[in-house]
């Protein structure tokens, strides 16, 4: 992604949109995987509630995935390092 398009991104975000953002080759259908992205910012009000309604068409159970940088990780989340890569906690 050049920096264009993140300006571009960034710029709707900060203006309460939801932006999509596809690469590559898109796979299709309910289980489709990879080289596709939504962004919206979770500062606003409904967002989750709106992405679900208007742009997934899903019951409002499922998650959304939150996306930072690595070396600012510790400021949003708590993680054990040793499992970085694992999606599920130690357990």
């Amino acid at each position: 992604m050049g920096i264009e398009t993140a300006e571009f991104l960034a710029d709707q975000i900060a203006h309460g949109m939801s932006a999509g953002l596809f690469q590559g080759a898109v796979g299709a259908g309910p289980r489709a995987l990879g080289n596709r992205s939504i962004f919206a910012s979770p500062l606003e009000p409904g967002v989750v509630e709106r992405l679900n309604a208007t742009v997934k068409f899903r019951e409002p159970l499922r998650p959304f995935a939150p996306m930072v940088p690595a070396e600012r990780a510790a400021e949003f989340f708590t993680s054990d390092s040793r499992r970085r890569n694992c999606p599920w906690p130690p357990g």
